[in-house]
């Protein structure tokens, strides 16, 4: 369809001054809910594997485990979007999780190499209930203080955590059944947008090797990594340990 009968169907305002239709498309794309093409001002959508089982399972995305697999896909390399790139998996392991507005918007001006980023999107979606919110890794005061906190592990989530380990194993190092733990750590990054330090990530892998995701060999140094199943099976399971 164009934008204007995406519009009408959904309600999206694409008007000149409000053009939201393609932003929405490519937020959508970034959190690895739905795949699209555009030629001659005609869009193609499809549903990703992942955004088919949101749809099933969690239409409204109120779930967070939804919400989690939707936020480490829009903060990972290399589909997701710049800016969250940037933040989660450049800037918060570089200065640490608190950090001034004003640091932050000289810190993605050079990034960006533009005098001044637009951060507004960043911060509502990670503050308000209607979006990310619910993940609680997020809040900013009244001074312009941005206060970034570890997404806590939970157990029912181990299967978005296998999930998104295997997609970033698959994508970015295909041909390996066995890594390091630095190698997952420096080259994939996968728990840099969780906020996970590297026990967070070595507790986050033993409880992935009970479920039998991945073996670890321990005896050599650094620890090896041995994957057991593919990310399609995690995503079969994603939703099976909710309560």
């Amino acid at each position: 369809m164009t934008k204007e009968q995406i519009s009408q169907e959904t309600g999206i305002p694409t008007g000149k001054s409000s053009g939201k239709v393609e932003p929405h498309i490519q937020y959508a794309v970034f959190m690895g809910l739905v795949r699209h093409q555009v030629q001659d001002g005609t869009h193609a959508l499809e549903r990703t594997e992942f955004g088919q089982m949101v749809f099933e399972l969690d239409p409204h995305l109120m779930e967070p485990v939804t919400l989690l697999v939707c936020h480490h896909n829009i903060s990972s390399p290399p589909q997701g979007a710049a800016l969250w790139q940037f933040v989660f998996t450049k800037l918060l392991p570089a200065l640490g999780p608190a950090i001034d507005q004003d640091t932050l918007m000289r810190a993605a001006s050079v990034e960006f190499q533009t005098p001044k980023v637009n951060l507004t999107p960043l911060k509502t979606c990670y503050t308000t209930q209607k979006s990310f919110g619910d993940l609680g890794l997020l809040k900013v005061s009244a001074s312009k203080q941005w206060a970034f906190q570890p997404i806590p592990y939970r157990s029912e989530h181990r299967y978005a955590y296998a999930y998104t380990l295997l997609k970033a194993w698959e994508r970015m190092l295909p041909e390996r059944p066995e890594i390091t733990v630095d190698e997952l750590a420096d080259y994939t990054h996968w728990h840099r947008p969780l906020l996970w330090d590297k026990r967070d990530l070595m507790n986050g892998l033993e409880s992935l090797e009970d479920l039998g995701i991945l073996s670890l060999n321990k005896q050599l140094a650094p620890v090896t990594i041995i994957k057991r199943r593919i990310s399609a099976f995690a995503l079969s399971k994603l939703y099976s340990c909710l309560i």
